[in-house]
């Protein structure tokens, strides 16, 4: 039996088969746990742990990923996340207070992701429409590929016959 396996077996026995709203009670009796029984609880089974005994809950308390000192950072939950086009000269935390915090008060801005350009939308500064043909003139071109390609429907079955 895996040693994280038994870890975990044990804590459900004293917590119970769960489930548990806070993940960081159930996090703290794995890790104490495990140091009891001289388990090492890396980062690699921290995210085991979340991925296969965890699931979304509103109700649930928020998942800590570490303290550090009078900051908490919480776990991102990856099928929240979004992206903003913030306006060139509009300050980027006044834009994320004025048309975001409303909508999601637990939002954040990882400024590691931000990024700064422009966008350019070819289409609309250098495409210019083509003015559409006569509909008399199309008719036309039709009638004359139906006449140009009467019979040889004809002539291709005719040919397999032979």
């Amino acid at each position: 039996e895996a040693p994280i396996h038994s870890v975990v077996t044990r804590v459900a026995a004293t917590l119970g088969p769960g489930p548990h709203m806070d993940f960081n009670a159930f996090y703290g009796a794995v890790e104490a746990n495990a140091d009891a029984h001289d388990v090492k609880l890396s980062a690699k089974r921290r995210k085991l742990l979340i991925d296969h005994l965890c699931t979304r809950d509103e109700a649930a308390e928020a998942v800590v990923l570490r303290r550090c000192k009078a900051e908490i950072e919480y776990e991102p939950d990856p099928d929240l996340r979004d992206t903003e086009n913030v306006p060139l000269k509009e300050d980027v935390e006044v834009y994320f207070e004025r048309e975001v915090k409303p909508y999601a008060p637990d939002a954040w801005i990882d400024h590691d992701k931000a990024v700064t350009g422009y966008e350019i939308s070819f289409t609309r500064y250098f495409y210019k429409p083509q003015e559409l043909r006569p509909l008399a003139e199309i008719r036309a071109d039709i009638i004359a590929l139906e006449r140009e390609t009467e019979g040889l429907l004809d002539q291709i079955l005719n040919l397999g016959a032979e």
